[in-house]
C-alpha cells in the first residue's frame, strides 16, 4: 500500500535547502500560517545545482523539529536525465541517515523519450526507500495525451504527484483529468499540485481577480466533487516564495475548514 502525503505540502526553491537558521525559521513560519503538513526541500535543480549535506541536514532537522514532515526533490535537467539512476541514486545517498519523511522525483521536459531512463531512476528510487518512505513522482499532461513522455515507466507505483496549474482554471478540465489518472493509480494516489504564481489568461468568470481567490478556487475545483464534497487526500502548490501573506492566510483558513 502506497503511503500518501495527507493534507497541504509546499515546494519550496532551491535557497531554502541551504538557509541559515534564522530564515529557516521565517519560512517555518510561512508554512505554519498556510496550515502545511509537508514541505518539500530541493536536492537538486535543473541546472545541475545540488545542496552541500551539512547545509541540507541542518535545515531538514530544523523543519522537521518544527513538527513538519520533509519531502527531498529533485528536478534533474536534460543532462542529468540522461544518467538514469544516477539522479535517485544520488538522492538518497545525499539523505541518508536524515529525518526525511519523503522523496519526490520532478520528472519533467528533460525525461520526454528516455523510458529506460526514467524506468531505472523511478524503479531505484521506489525500490531504495523504506517502507514507511513517500515516494512520489511529479510531472504535468495526461497519458491520453500525445507527446513522448514515457507514462507506461512510471504507472502505479508510489504517488503522483499531477500538476494541474493551468487546468486548474475550469473544473471540468481539472476533474477529468483526474479521473484519468485514477483510472491507471488507485484513487488516493493522485495528488494534485497547484502553482501560486499568477495564471496566464483571462481571469475565469465568476472567480477573484487576485491571488488568494484565485488559489482558493484552484483548490476548489481540484479538490471538490461535483457535489463539492472533498475526495482527494491532499494537495501540493508550488511555491513557498512566491505566496504572499495574503495568499498564505487564504490556505491556512481553506485547509482548516477541509479538515487537513
Amino acid at each position: 500500500m502506497t503511503t500518501i502525503p495527507r493534507g497541504l505540502g509546499i515546494y519550496c526553491e532551491r535557497g531554502d535547502s541551504v538557509a541559515g537558521a534564522a530564515a529557516t525559521s521565517r519560512l517555518v513560519e510561512r508554512l505554519q500560517r498556510a496550515g502545511a503538513k509537508h514541505v518539500g526541500l530541493c536536492a537538486e535543480a535543473s541546472d545541475g545545482w545540488r545542496p552541500r549535506r551539512a547545509a541540507f541536514a541542518r535545515v531538514v532537522e530544523q523543519l522537521v523539529g518544527a513538527g513538519l514532515d520533509v519531502h527531498a526533490y529533485a528536478l534533474p535537467g536534460h543532462d542529468r536525465a540522461k544518467l538514469g539512476a544516477r539522479v535517485t541514486e544520488e538522492l538518497l545517498t545525499l539523505s541518508q541517515r536524515l529525518p526525511l519523511r519523503g522523496y519526490i522525483l520532478d520528472a519533467e521536459e528533460p525525461y520526454r523519450g528516455l523510458h529506460d531512463e526514467l524506468v531505472a531512476a523511478w524503479s531505484t528510487l521506489v525500490d531504495g526507500a523504506t517502507e514507511a518512505t513517500m515516494v512520489g513522482l511529479t510531472t504535468y499532461g495526461l497519458p491520453t495525451e500525445r507527446g513522448a513522455f514515457p507514462w507506461k515507466a512510471i504507472v502505479g507505483r508510489g504517488w503522483l504527484g499531477w500538476q494541474a496549474y493551468l487546468r486548474a482554471a475550469k473544473a471540468a478540465r481539472v476533474r477529468a483529468g483526474l479521473e484519468v489518472l485514477r483510472g491507471l493509480w488507485d484513487d488516493a494516489s493522485v495528488v494534485p499540485h497547484l502553482a501560486s504564481y499568477e495564471r496566464k489568461g483571462a481571469p475565469v468568470a465568476g472567480e477573484l481577480d487576485d491571488g488568494p481567490g484565485r488559489l482558493v478556487s484552484d483548490l476548489d475545483r481540484a479538490c471538490r466533487d461535483d457535489e463539492g464534497r472533498i475526495d482527494v487526500l491532499g494537495a501540493w502548490v508550488w511555491a513557498e516564495g512566491s505566496l504572499s501573506s495574503r495568499e498564505l492566510d487564504a490556505l491556512g483558513n481553506w485547509v482548516s475548514a477541509a479538515g487537513w
